[in-house]
């Protein structure tokens, strides 16, 4: 994938999770959503969890593979 189709697909899916927010938010104001707040805000929230995860997930492993090579030079 280039920069320019992974520039793309971030814009779509930026406006897909903004476009199913405003539609929970509509339904939920007009009465016809009985979800909590936590499901009509989820998908403003979701990505950016999944987003910190994964960078959590990435620092982790760079943490144990520098761990390795400290112990290997050792």
């Amino acid at each position: 994938m280039n920069e320019k189709q992974t520039s793309t697909a971030t814009v779509i899916i930026l406006i897909v999770a903004v476009a199913t927010f405003l539609a929970f938010l509509v339904l939920k104001l007009c009465g016809l959503l009985a979800w909590s707040w936590w499901w009509i805000t989820a998908p403003a929230w979701i990505p950016v969890l999944l987003v910190l995860l994964a960078l959590g997930f990435l620092g982790l492993c760079l943490m144990i593979l520098s761990y390795v090579a400290k112990r290997r030079i050792k």
